[in-house]
């Protein structure tokens, strides 16, 4: 009989699974692949100031020549466009058109709101379950197989159980604020520690 952690891991296989297909039924029906609709949803999640080509290779774990090529479809077809930095007007960042906000928020070429749709019916087991997952994306992390996570647990302002015990037990130094455990941020945009892999490319 399997051990727990060998069902876990092929669970996790067959969720990859899930989203591989979401992504190759959108790219049918709308010409848009699985990287350039994974580059608008970051451009749309992201502040301006993390959107542009060199921090979205980046930040994807991706080589700069093959986000360049996407990025260039996406132009080419009209999903995002090139603007000045208005913060420092020496750099240029992307941001989505018309056309690619309203695909981000189309639910049908959405793969977050097609899975958030079925996390929903978890009810009180989906607390557990992201607290679960963020441990192991943080372990994962730890252990050198994601650069760069963005979360709460593997942050330096990140106080775990200061306030043991209570209602909202941890805290955070940046924002002055108690959180719960489902508080915690996933892809905050102040968490930019950065792990070597230990796999190379």
């Amino acid at each position: 009989m399997k051990k727990i952690e060998d069902k876990i891991v092929d669970l996790i296989e067959k969720i990859s699974e899930i989203i591989n297909y979401i992504h190759w039924e959108i790219w049918k029906k709308t010409g848009v692949s699985p990287l350039m609709a994974k580059i608008m949803e970051y451009i749309y999640e992201n502040p301006l100031s993390f959107t542009n080509p060199a921090k979205i290779a980046e930040e994807m774990g991706l080589k700069r020549p093959t986000v360049t090529d996407a990025l260039k479809s996406l132009k080419e077809n009209k999903y995002i466009k090139e603007k000045i930095f208005e913060k420092d007007k020496r750099y240029k960042i992307l941001v989505l058109t018309k056309k690619g906000k309203n695909f981000i928020r189309n639910e049908n070429f959405n793969f977050k709101k097609i899975l958030s749709k079925s996390i929903s019916n978890l009810k009180e087991e989906k607390e557990k379950l992201f607290s679960s997952l963020l441990n192991f994306v943080s372990d994962l992390n730890e252990r050198g197989f994601l650069p760069i996570a963005r979360i709460c647990l593997n942050c330096e302002n990140f106080v775990k159980d200061k306030f043991k015990g209570k209602k909202k037990p941890h805290f955070c130094l940046l924002l002055r604020k108690r959180m719960r455990d489902f508080d915690l941020n996933v892809n905050c945009p102040k968490n930019i520690k950065r792990r070597e892999l230990c796999v190379k490319k």
